[in-house]
């Protein structure tokens, strides 16, 4: 079955970032910069929720699969969104082949292409950004890494997802390979070393609740605008 992204959900989003942009603006001819916490994680550590506790404390946007609407919107495309669902975060031979599924011979990579110009536009605002490689990508923001041990993100991703915890480990496996894969392609293509990049912090979800996990990237990221000053 076709499905294709509600063009009023990419006009949204559009228009809350220009309204933004034009009320700082208002504010000031030059505004402080915007505040961006992005935040990697391994699959199974309920990184999306600790993003958005993160972010409706600090009373940032949050953007984790909202990410493709805007990638859509900049497109020039009636893309569908089943297709970026396939792409997302996913290693150049996954891409290559949903590509090919879909469009046949459009360059390979026009996903990351689009992907730098997405992150950026949403780097226009104070926001939380998950996943999707932002924190190559976006230079002076507090990047926060959140893991956990494989037994604990199996245990995890089988009590969400109903499945036996063989098939969690095989799919938290997979997801992995797939994550590494995504960030190794995306830093080639951008010229960032993956290696390179440095965590300010770095939080193990095994005794951590996703709600405490939250409050210490909050306790953290305001300290270091305060070391900052």
């Amino acid at each position: 079955m076709t499905i294709l992204i509600p063009e009023k959900h990419i006009a949204e989003a559009i228009a809350r970032l220009e309204a933004r942009r034009k009320k700082s603006a208002a504010r000031s001819d030059v505004g402080p910069r915007p505040q961006i916490i992005t935040l990697s994680r391994d699959y199974g550590t309920e990184g999306r929720v600790i993003g958005e506790m993160v972010a409706k404390k600090l009373g940032f946007s949050f953007w984790d699969r909202e990410i493709l609407d805007v990638l859509a919107g900049q497109s020039g495309w009636k893309l569908q969104a089943r297709m970026f669902e396939a792409l997302d975060e996913k290693a150049q031979g996954a891409i290559d082949a949903i590509v090919a599924d879909f469009f046949g011979g459009l360059e390979k990579h026009n996903y990351f292409h689009l992907l730098p110009k997405a992150i950026f536009t949403i780097a226009q605002e104070d926001a939380v950004i998950v996943g999707r490689g932002a924190h190559l990508i976006l230079p002076d923001v507090f990047r926060v890494k959140i893991e956990a041990s494989l037994a604990t993100r199996v245990q995890a991703v089988a009590a969400l997802e109903g499945m036996p915890e063989k098939t969690a480990r095989q799919k938290v496996r997979r997801i992995d390979k797939e994550r590494a894969g995504f960030i190794r392609e995306l830093g080639s293509i951008i010229a960032v070393g993956t290696d390179m990049i440095e965590y300010d912090l770095r939080i193990n979800t095994d005794h951590i609740s996703s709600k405490n996990a939250a409050q210490t990237i909050i306790d953290a990221f305001e300290r270091t605008l305060k070391d900052r000053k």
